[in-house]
């Protein structure tokens, strides 16, 4: 069950004989059905914005129970959803810029999905001159590689007025009939162009909807949302901006968490390590340097919180580091935990803090992606297995 602006989801997983769903107690909130599907709507719009991904509302059914649809091929599921990242569009244009995005995502025919997500701009660009100058400017910030690979190929072919391309022989072309240039269904060329032009239209779009509303999607990592939001809330404004200009007086009175739980968070994998001090070491170029070690000192978590760029930083390599003892039951399960949060670091995850004494997120990192480095998954799964024995051998005789 998820929580949208103030009304609980259902989202049933499917199997091999169903299809995934949205289930949604309209009598709950005395609404009717068109209401109820327009709720569903907002909350598929939301989610496909949230992970930049097709969903496609194929089918209503209603009762006093959810019933499941049976299953269609070509499917993608997720394991793991967090809530957190789900946008909360504050007025109508925010809601259907959504929902334009989400056609444009979803539909497998190139023309529509174009003109989806120009949709998008023209709603927080209605006028051409502003809607004009504000793509010539967007185009240099593209992220989405396919994108920026496609923006590229078009400057190297000489073109020097890609915003109007995309109008002209983009927007115009596929609306408009009347005129030349148009686009025509039944000519292959098009079809390949507008399908190679669409990832530069849907980052434009995913650009206007962040600019403009404020929100945030999976391009836009969980750290644009303040990755250091806990931390600063807790700080004050007068602290963090000591640290960023790295002079904290004396007098400088600073509130640390006593206690923390370091989570290593993988989709739906998250190990933590429990119970963790919280140690100021140092302030440096806006950074504040923190060791955070277990009650037995056996094992020290190091971090950087940069408040200058808002940045959660680690080294994956050799943030970890403890002592290890296989001779006892309590060494053995530490090493369990430490082998797992490291992995799941290594495997793409990402570090969260938070506060033992409210459970209140404090930092969240950007996951880790690491270089030039292989890793043997045999030899960690026979190292677990190891351990595991031992743990096992050492159970027997306690």
């Amino acid at each position: 069950m998820v929580e949208y602006q103030g009304r609980d989801f259902i989202l049933r997983p499917g199997d091999k004989d169903t299809m995934p769903s949205i289930a949604f107690n309209a009598g709950f909130y005395n609404l009717d059905q068109k209401e109820a599907r327009e709720q569903i709507l907002s909350f598929a719009s939301a989610l496909a914005w949230m992970s930049s991904a097709k969903l496609e509302i194929t089918a209503w059914v209603g009762g006093g129970y959810p019933l499941a649809l049976g299953q269609r091929k070509m499917r993608s599921v997720t394991d793991f959803l967090d809530a957190r990242m789900l946008p909360s569009p504050q007025d109508d244009t925010a809601h259907t810029a959504l929902a334009f995005f989400r056609e444009g995502l979803s539909t497998g025919n190139p023309f529509y999905a174009f003109l989806n997500f120009f949709k998008v701009i023209s709603l927080f660009f209605p006028k051409g001159k502003e809607r004009e100058q504000w793509m010539k400017e967007a185009l240099s910030r593209l992220e989405y590689p396919r994108a920026v690979d496609r923006h590229e190929e078009l400057r190297i072919s000489g073109m020097e007025d890609i915003g109007g391309y995309l109008y002209l022989e983009g927007r115009n072309a596929i609306a408009h009939s009347e005129k030349t240039p148009y686009v025509s269904p039944d000519r292959l060329a098009d079809h390949e162009r507008i399908d190679k032009d669409l990832p530069i239209l849907e980052n434009l779009a995913a650009q206007a909807i962040r600019e403009s509303c404020g929100l945030l999607n999976s391009w836009s990592q969980f750290e644009a949302r303040d990755a250091l939001g806990g931390l600063s809330a807790m700080f004050g404004e007068d602290v963090v901006q000591a640290i960023r200009k790295s002079k904290i007086e004396p007098d400088t009175q600073a509130e640390f968490p006593d206690a923390v739980t370091i989570v290593a968070r993988r989709s739906s994998e998250a190990y933590a390590l429990e119970n963790f001090s919280f140690l100021p070491i140092g302030v440096e170029h806006g950074e504040l340097r923190v060791l955070s070690e277990n009650a037995e000192k056996s094992i020290q978590v190091e971090f950087h919180f940069d408040f200058v760029n808002n940045r959660f930083e680690f080294d994956p390599l050799t943030c970890v580091r403890r002592v290890r003892d296989l001779t006892t039951l309590a060494g053995v399960e530490r090493e369990i935990a430490c082998q797992d949060f490291i992995w799941c670091l290594y495997r793409n995850g990402s570090i969260e803090v938070w506060n033992d004494a409210n459970n209140e997120l404090l930092a969240k990192s950007r996951p880790v992606l690491l270089v030039n480095m292989m890793l043997d998954i045999e030899e960690h799964n026979r190292t677990l297995a190891e351990l595991k024995q031992q743990r096992n051998e050492l159970s027997k005789s306690v």
